[in-house]
């Protein structure tokens, strides 16, 4: 049978659990680190919920609709539909989100898993959509149901003599920026581009009036002269 292989005598006292020993010269201590040990990773839920807070993930698969449910849930005046999620993780700000449809189906693709330092902010409902850009009149206006961005840019007087119609754009409430043609809804923001330098239209038409202007008034000056 082979010999026992005496144990190291610091070895002993460590496994007797000694609170107290002294080091011996060239003694190596090794701190394990607990497995599954992390620093705390918090949440923060503000708005329109019932127990606004800070929030610990509890668990790697913390989603969403879990943070929002352990915050109580959203009150009566919530807009759902326009909350939103930052994110600092990658730096990579708000994230535009389907919030309505994740907290009706958990397995909605939008209903996200949580990350450290992420923030959730569900609004209060906002019946007004603001129009800025390059329109006669930036200016915000009342929320109509069912409405594209047509009809906002006409409550602002239509559009600037250089106004980029093509590129006017919608910036939902919850982040998602959507094209022209789609719905507005509550709390939106309309935002219409000016031609960027360099690219503005030639104004033909303009340019033809100008000169036939000039050209009229030519021809009378040279007319009374002659009558002189």
């Amino acid at each position: 049978m082979a010999a026992r292989i005496a144990q190291d005598p610091l070895e002993q006292r460590l496994r007797r659990g000694a609170p107290e020993f002294p080091l011996d010269p060239f003694d190596n201590v090794l701190v394990l680190r607990q497995p599954g040990w992390e620093l705390q990773r918090t949440v923060a839920v503000t708005g329109q919920v019932r127990f606004p807070g800070r929030y610990a993930i509890l668990n790697r698969d913390e989603r969403l609709a879990d943070i929002l449910r352990r915050a109580g849930g959203v009150t009566p005046v919530a807009y759902v539909r326009g909350a939103q999620l930052f994110r600092a993780q990658g730096g990579l700000g708000r994230v535009g989100l389907d919030f309505e449809r994740a907290l009706r189906d958990p397995r909605y693709r939008d209903n996200v898993l949580l990350f450290a330092g992420d923030s959730v902010f569900v609004p209060e409902y906002q019946p007004t959509v603001k129009v800025e850009g390059a329109v006669s009149s930036p200016v915000t206006v009342a929320y109509v149901p069912n409405q594209s961005a047509g009809y906002y840019v006409d409550r602002a007087g239509g559009f600037a003599r250089h106004a980029d119609k093509g590129r006017t754009y919608i910036v939902q409430l919850s982040g998602a920026v959507m094209r022209r043609s789609a719905t507005v809804e509550p709390g939106a923001r309309v935002v219409v581009p000016e031609v960027p330098a360099g690219e503005e239209k030639t104004n033909w038409a303009g340019i033809i009036g100008a000169v036939a202007t000039v050209l009229t008034s030519a021809l009378t000056i040279i007319l009374v002269v002659q009558r002189l």
